[in-house]
Formats: structure tokens, sequence, C-alpha cells
């Protein structure tokens, strides 16, 4: 149920309109709830970091985003499943699109990021 909420959350959030919409109705706050709760699970946190990376295409996004956790959940989700691709891709586009805004750059790097990134490219 998780995976399926959550990829219609990204498929939704791949347009600017639905990244507003599911923005104001707490949509991110859904998805940080998945990522946050089901740490275990690959396949619920790379949709979720699916879903993350396309709401974080909009910087009006960002904040909630960041407030919600979501660096530091990504990171840890990125860590716990290094060999999943999917889970590497997805938590790499989340932190690129998050570190496009000046006041974040430098907390993803402090988290250690750029390792993350490097790593997920091997």
């Amino acid at each position: 149920v998780q995976e399926a909420g959550m990829g219609a959350l990204g498929v939704l959030a791949s347009v600017p309109a639905g990244q507003e919409k599911i923005a104001a109705i707490g949509g991110i706050e859904t998805v940080m709830w998945s990522v946050k709760h089901y740490p275990e699970h690959a396949d619920v946190q790379r949709i979720a970091f699916g879903a993350l990376w396309n709401l974080a295409a909009s910087k009006q996004n960002h904040a909630a985003i960041r407030e919600g956790g979501a660096l530091e959940a990504v990171v840890a989700g990125m860590k716990k499943h290094k060999e999943d691709s999917g889970v590497q891709q997805a938590g790499c586009g989340v932190l690129y699109n998050l570190a496009l805004s000046d006041d974040v750059r430098e907390r993803v790097l402090d988290l250690g990021a750029r390792k993350l990134v490097k790593d997920a490219k091997k």
C-alpha cells in the first residue's frame, strides 16, 4: 500500500501544478511519514525518494522538505540500502534538487552527501 501511494504521489508531483497541490494538502509530510516508518524497506524508500525528488524540483517546497527531516532520512536510507541502485539514484536526485537552494547546500554537504553521491556512481 505504501509503495502504491508513494508512487501515485511521485507521478502527480512530476508536474509543477502537482508539486504545488501535493505540498498544499500535506503530501510532503505523508511522504516523510513513509520514509521514516519504513526504513528497512528498500522499495518504499526508493519510491518515496522518487516522490521527494519530484517535489524538490520546486524550490518552494525545499523548506518543507528540509524541515520534515528529508536530508537526514535520505542520507540514512542511502547508507542503509547501498546496494540498491534505485534508492541511490532517487536519493541523489533529492539531494541534488535540495542542494540548489543556497541555505540547504551546506547542510547537504555536512551530512556527507558528497561521498554518498560519489559512492552511488560506482
